[in-house]
């Protein structure tokens, strides 16, 4: 029988997703659990999670042709970039595929830590190669488990990989590309290039959502949360990930043209601007106890790291792209996108009545080397936020209205994270949080100890398809007060020391 297997982006399954009968996620789980009672059930939990799949699957295989795709106009525009003597653009460009292979080789040790030398070598050479992406699809897709030793799952990597691209190639390089269209680079290739950069950022961006909200185990475990996307119709489906491709490209394409406009100004105050955004960010998360990212690491310092990056990276994303997922309460919640996505268009407008401002004086107008008037910057800048508005009011009304609540939610993770445990009422669904950074559980610590010395017993005797090799080593050592049931529990296959 094949293990299953508990993926760090899981939730807790609820007793509200259990009542909701009509939903999809009920369905889900409820036929999760029909899957363990009885064998004759079982294929029909195999159907359902071939259909939920469907759509991901192929939401994957677009995403990593994406990346191929995006890398290619890179290079391209580098090479256009050096032919046009413009030596910034290209070394910014240069700059940022660097960076996010540098960032991925971080996120691949991260992920690989506890394993073999020879395993992360392997791992870092997928990264510099350019072939990361499609690894990690053909992992996924083959249906490959979590190994002993990582961090998270194959299928949270590949997001975080992606979502690393995303932050500092893809997001980027639209960025600098806008630049160099606003200084008077207007040429047809680079007029494709930005907007493939563009559609690029967007798809995956909406690959991110759609792929996390239809994982068959996330809607099982967390329905309550995963299952917007409404699978039952396809028509629908293709709709809310084509309105969300739409919002995140409108969003994206109009907070570039502002900033690069902003730009042409003073450098200075953008970067204010975009150093003051984060910096509230962090303030934010750490007056609400809600700094520490989710992943299980165990160092305090390299948590902490991580957790900035993370936090930053997730913050870029969602400023430039409107990425829904991250409503998450593990991320920044609902009320939080929803602010950020309907502040976007007074920010931009902003912008550029700063830059009509800067260039109504003859004499700056004189010194540039294009001016856009001011029909062009309204008419751009409006356009492209109404659109981006009401894509996103269609995107609401388009989903599975039992998900709405999950727009405007002010709940924090470790209140997500106890509220879960809590309102949970069976084992397979109350481990996840195992797969949760301590710190953010330490408020039901207590209850976690007991509920594992209660049911250890029952574990080791019935092991239980979720009692894999991986939740035992996250089982640790001070979380079990019988010393005959910890002997046992590293003698089933875990860690002598503990992890």
């Amino acid at each position: 029988m094949k293990t299953h297997q508990i993926a760090p982006e899981e939730g807790i399954k609820t007793q509200s997703s259990i009542s909701t009968t009509h939903s999809e996620a009920s369905i889900f789980a409820q036929s999760s659990i029909l899957k363990r009672t009885s064998t004759g059930i079982s294929s029909t939990f195999d159907a359902l999670k071939a259909r939920y799949w469907k759509i991901a699957n192929i939401a994957f295989i677009i995403g990593a042709g994406m990346s191929f795709f995006d890398v290619a106009c890179d290079v391209l525009m580098v090479r256009e970039f050096y032919l046009n003597e413009q030596m910034k653009s290209a070394a910014a460009t240069i700059v940022t595929i660097l960076l996010s292979l540098a960032l991925q080789s971080i996120l691949v040790i991260l992920q690989n830590i506890k394993r073999k030398r020879h395993t992360v070598i392997k791992e870092l050479l997928f990264v510099w190669t350019f072939l990361k992406p499609g690894v990690d699809v053909y992992r996924v897709l083959k249906g490959n488990e979590q190994q002993v030793g990582t961090t998270f799952t194959p299928h949270t990597e590949m997001v975080y990989v992606r979502g690393v691209e995303l932050t500092v190639e893809c997001i980027p390089c639209v960025i600098i590309q806008t630049l160099a269209f606003v200084s008077g680079y207007q040429s047809l290739i680079a007029v494709v290039s930005l907007a493939s950069g563009i559609l690029t950022a967007a798809t995956i961006s909406t690959s991110i959502s759609i792929e996390l909200d239809c994982n068959p185990e996330s809607r099982s475990h967390a329905g309550n949360f995963y299952g917007f996307v409404p699978l039952k119709s396809l028509p629908r489906t293709v709709l809310v990930c084509l309105l969300h491709v739409i919002m995140s490209a409108c969003q994206l394409a109009a907070k570039a043209f502002a900033l690069a406009l902003a730009n042409m100004e003073s450098t200075t105050a953008v970067l204010v601007y975009l150093v003051a955004e984060v910096l509230l960010m962090f303030a934010y998360k750490l007056a609400t106890g809600d700094f520490t990212y989710w992943i299980p690491i165990e160092n305090r310092p390299v948590s902490i790291f991580a957790s900035s990056l993370i936090r930053f990276g997730c913050k870029i994303v969602l400023d430039f792209t409107g990425i829904v997922h991250v409503r998450h309460p593990l991320e920044f919640g609902g009320a939080y996108v929803y602010f950020t996505i309907f502040t976007t268009p007074f920010i931009c407008l902003y912008f550029g009545y700063r830059y009509l401002s800067f260039v109504s004086s003859p004499s700056v107008a004189s010194l540039l080397p294009h001016v856009f008037s001011s029909s062009s910057v309204y008419g751009s800048i409006i356009t492209l936020t109404v659109i981006q508005f009401f894509s996103f009011l269609l995107f609401l009304r388009t989903i599975n209205s039992s998900h709405l609540s999950t727009f405007i939610t002010v709940q924090t993770g470790p209140q997500y994270i106890a509220s879960q445990f809590r309102n949970s009422n069976v084992d397979s669904s109350k481990v996840v949080i195992l797969a949760k950074n301590r710190v953010l559980w330490r408020g039901v610590e207590e209850e976690v100890k007991s509920w594992i010395n209660v049911s250890i017993y029952k574990w080791l005797e019935e092991k239980p398809e979720f009692f894999t090799e991986h939740i035992k080593q996250s089982i640790t050592n001070d979380l079990v007060e019988d010393e005959r049931a910890l002997k046992l529990l590293r003698g089933a296959g875990g860690d002598e020391e503990g992890v």
